[in-house]
């Protein structure tokens, strides 16, 4: 399963973006907001020299509604991929379906984001990820580079 590969320009240009605050945050479970919310976001860099990492989120829905995960862009990297599960799991390949009032949870096992063609030179305590999903939503937040 695989989303386009886009360039973060194109998609920062095509509207705005919720900020980090909105967009992340820890909640308490026994409690979650009704919205769409990245719990995690965080980058596994391997290799520094490929130019490549993986990617992990979690994103809850709270919504009433399936929300579609349909592109993820990075300001640092020039492509972002969904790996699927190796147990093939998931049946689209346009995008990422978030059941209502449901937690996405991609690990290393599952589905995961692949990165690309990384624009900077070493990588920073944090890049910046761009969701956009098939209502028009768009969340940027930040995603923790974690060494292997």
């Amino acid at each position: 399963m695989r989303l386009k590969m886009v360039a973060t320009g194109v998609l920062v240009s095509l509207s705005p973006t919720l900020p980090a605050d909105a967009a992340t945050g820890r909640f308490p479970h026994e409690n979650p907001p009704a919205s769409l919310v990245v719990e995690h976001a965080e980058l596994l860099v391997a290799d520094a020299a490929s130019g490549r990492a993986e990617g992990f989120l979690t994103i809850w829905n709270g919504t009433s509604v399936e929300k579609r995960l349909i592109g993820v862009a990075s300001e640092a990297f020039r492509s972002v991929a969904v790996l699927p599960s190796p147990e093939g799991m998931v049946a689209a390949e346009e995008f990422v379906p978030i059941p209502a009032h449901a937690e996405l949870r991609m690990k290393p096992t599952g589905l995961r984001l692949l990165l690309a063609d990384r624009l900077t030179g070493e990588a920073p305590p944090s890049f910046r990820l761009t969701l956009t999903f098939d209502d028009g939503t768009r969340l940027s937040v930040p995603a923790a580079v974690v060494r292997a």
